[in-house]
């Protein structure tokens, strides 16, 4: 019976305002992931503050189903950004199995691995050692001595009949090629931004829900049926 009751209420019949909401809310998402930056993560953080806030005076001035909608939009997604807040204000060498750590939530933790079955490993700069060539000394050759080495810093203390360079190679370092890809930590934080959304979205839905369901208020024994009022 309850099920029937909630799919049976108009609150999951969606207008073609929420699709078309909806529809331009996932192309921003693909948009905002794929050039994630930290641009990127100020405006839609920012954006999505500003709708939390919005929510609050909507659920005050509403009436009805509206009311519930926008109390449990504005309940669930500040929650949720409660909670990130909390998270980011950790200190970075608390326990690592602490679960309120930022990438220990599941929201990060599902991100993180959507990231990285689409993009690959996250963007970084590896180093790869290479070799430079550089003449750092002089070979003098000498009837009596043979084959002697001397730093071409140093006077050649032997006689130079002739001098033949030597190369000798040392251990550089350089960068390798920038995967393709934003960086991680970008890539989650644009996220979150959407999640709260999501979530605060769920919440709506859920107190409409609740709201459409509620028991209807009992009749009392002493007041006569409307029908029967003169």
């Amino acid at each position: 019976m309850a099920a029937k009751r909630l799919f049976s209420s108009p609150t999951f019949r969606f207008s073609i305002r929420q699709l078309l909401v909806g529809t331009a809310l996932v192309a921003v998402a693909c948009v905002a992931l794929r050039g994630a930056s930290p641009t990127w993560v100020a405006t839609l953080l920012g954006l999505t503050l500003l709708a939390l806030a919005a929510a609050v005076p909507l659920a005050i001035f509403r009436q009805g189903s509206d009311r519930a909608w926008w109390f449990g939009f504005a309940l669930f997604g500040w929650l949720y950004m409660l909670l990130l807040a909390y998270s980011w204000s950790l200190d970075p060498n608390a326990s690592q199995t602490n679960p309120l750590r930022p990438h220990s939530l599941v929201t990060s933790r599902l991100t993180t691995s959507a990231c990285m079955r689409i993009f690959g490993p996250p963007a970084e700069s590896p180093i790869y050692p290479t070799t430079v060539a550089t003449a750092a000394y002089s070979v003098t050759y000498n009837a009596n001595a043979g084959i002697t080495t001397y730093p071409n810093i140093a006077p050649n203390p032997i006689g130079t009949p002739y001098i033949v360079p030597v190369t000798t190679y040392t251990t550089a370092m350089r960068a390798g090629p920038t995967p393709n890809g934003p960086s991680l930590d970008d890539f989650v934080n644009v996220a979150h931004a959407f999640w709260a959304i999501l979530i605060a979205v769920c919440g709506g839905w859920f107190t409409s829900w609740l709201y459409a369901t509620r028991p209807a208020p009992s009749q009392s024994s002493d007041c006569p049926p409307a029908s029967e009022v003169s």
